[in-house]
């Protein structure tokens, strides 16, 4: 009767893109158009890499298939500004489970973490220079040591598997790394919250949050870790506390629930 896209492609599959007729609605993750941007207009950012091949045009002309278009980030996307009629708004959801507090200790021990994608827009050559732990792709680690000059020497790589999750969150460190470029929900920003890691965010992440540990740059990461070494436990846990109550706004999936099924009505 039809399809419903729950995590869609980024480029033009024939297999699938035959059954456009069919289709109905697409939860929509990342907006590549937005992807590509932010990497022509940062200096910084001079290599392009995805996990996946992304056509934006493509992209595009896909969405327009659709009865409705569904954006899961907690983020603004141009998205509307682009597909203005029949895109809806229904972030994502994130359930804390282990509520872990702070661990000062691990926090001055200056250790960092990054566990998501290698790619581009997630910055994870800003962990050179550091010790620390990169939970993420043995290809895109590897890729991005062969093609640049970032050899990460105090950098443990560990390769991603949903099995050493857990083990891995339990490290020790305590500032954690999720100064991504146009993140649209920024799950493992939650997860590392749910750990009791003190996460360093992008300038544009959750905007309605005043939390002092932000970066768009290099320098300012770099800043952003002098700062948290600097400061004292309560202003740390203030800060966290902050990022915290604006994520448990998200913690309700009864609610995301009942707004998903509205969608099919």
């Amino acid at each position: 009767m039809g399809i419903h896209f729950l995590h869609s492609h980024y480029h033009k599959r024939e297999h699938i893109w035959k059954w456009e007729s069919k289709f109905k609605n697409i939860f929509v993750h990342a907006y590549p158009s937005e992807m590509e941007e932010v990497l022509q207009k940062t200096p910084e950012l001079k290599r392009l890499q995805f996990n996946t091949k992304v056509d934006s045009f493509f992209y595009d002309e896909f969405l327009q298939s659709f009865k409705k278009r569904i954006w899961v980030g907690n983020n603004p996307s141009k998205l509307f500004d682009d597909f203005p009629n029949y895109t809806y708004s229904i972030p994502n959801f994130y359930q804390f489970k282990h509520n872990l507090e702070l661990n000062h200790k691990n926090i001055d021990n200056g250790k960092l973490a990054f566990a998501s994608r290698g790619e581009t827009r997630k910055c994870m050559h800003w962990m050179h220079g550091y010790k620390g732990y990169i939970l993420s792709s043995k290809y895109d680690y590897q890729n991005l040591k062969d093609s640049t000059s970032y050899s990460f020497p105090n950098i443990k790589f560990y390769q991603w598997n949903p099995d050493i999750h857990h083990t891995f969150m339990k490290k020790d460190f305590g500032i954690f790394h999720g100064a991504y470029f146009k993140e649209p929900f920024g799950y493992s920003i939650f997860q590392a919250i749910d750990y009791g890691k003190l996460p360093i965010i992008h300038t544009d992440w959750a905007k309605a949050v005043d939390y002092k540990y932000r970066a768009s740059t290099k320098n300012e990461f770099d800043k952003c870790i002098k700062r948290i070494l600097s400061d004292s436990q309560e202003v740390r846990y203030t800060e966290f506390a902050k990022l915290k109550t604006y994520m448990m706004a998200f913690d309700n999936l009864e609610s995301w629930i009942k707004d998903v099924v509205k969608v099919f009505k």
